[in-house]
């Protein structure tokens, strides 16, 4: 759901959500093996007094959430992207930078990722709801809308594309090739500082399926 009604807005959803191919969820995970997640999680679930639904713990303890750029999902009426699933520790998607986190936990739901608005989406951890996955969308005053029964479910709903070459390409590459294409005068600063901010986003990422086995 678009928070305003720019053209810029407009477009660049559209673009994402016509982009989709018909490919599993691909993630580029936080997850560094230094690290113990089983010991991260149960402290986490422990500070929160929750216990998390199975399948979805498996999978924050194999990748501790991570970015899925170029993901989407169409379910139950509710056609949106996946920019990223939510980590412990100090990461750009972290469960500690979720504003009025607290409040989520208090109606049984764990936000898990959001998109590009800024809508959630969140699992149950109620008795009655745990494990169902729900859509939260800040234009209805984040009502929570069921999307599926499980995780699993969910998962398998959502398609990723893998990360262009072209997002990764060095600048001195980027500028060989408009000169290449006699573009040369369309090369400035402002281009140069869009092509970094791109290969420092995309650049270290290395995205693999998301298996739940």
């Amino acid at each position: 759901m678009c928070p305003n009604d720019s053209f810029e807005n407009k477009l660049l959803y559209s673009v994402l959500l016509l982009n989709r191919k018909e490919k599993k969820m691909l993630i580029s995970k936080y997850l560094t093996s230094d690290t113990d997640m089983e010991k991260e999680v149960a402290a986490f679930e422990e500070k929160f007094r929750m216990a998390l639904p199975e399948p979805y713990r498996k999978f924050l303890i194999r990748y501790n959430g991570g970015e899925t750029p170029d993901t989407s999902f169409k379910i139950n009426r509710e056609d949106s992207d996946v920019r990223a699933f939510y980590g412990i520790g100090d990461f750009e998607y972290s469960f500690d930078k979720i504003l009025e986190f607290d409040v989520y936990l208090k109606r049984g739901l764990l936000p898990i990722s959001r998109d590009f608005f800024g809508n959630y989406v969140a699992i149950g951890i109620s008795a009655d709801e745990s494990g169902k996955i729900f859509f939260l969308d800040h234009e209805k005053n984040m009502k929570a809308k069921l999307l599926t029964d499980t995780f699993e479910e969910f998962v398998k709903k959502c398609k990723s594309k893998k990360i262009a070459e072209e997002r990764t390409r060095s600048i001195e590459e980027r500028e060989r090739s408009m000169i290449e294409a006699g573009n040369e005068m369309r090369i400035t600063d402002g281009l140069r500082k869009i092509w970094a901010e791109e290969i420092r986003k995309y650049g270290g990422m290395k995205q693999e399926r998301v298996v739940l086995k």
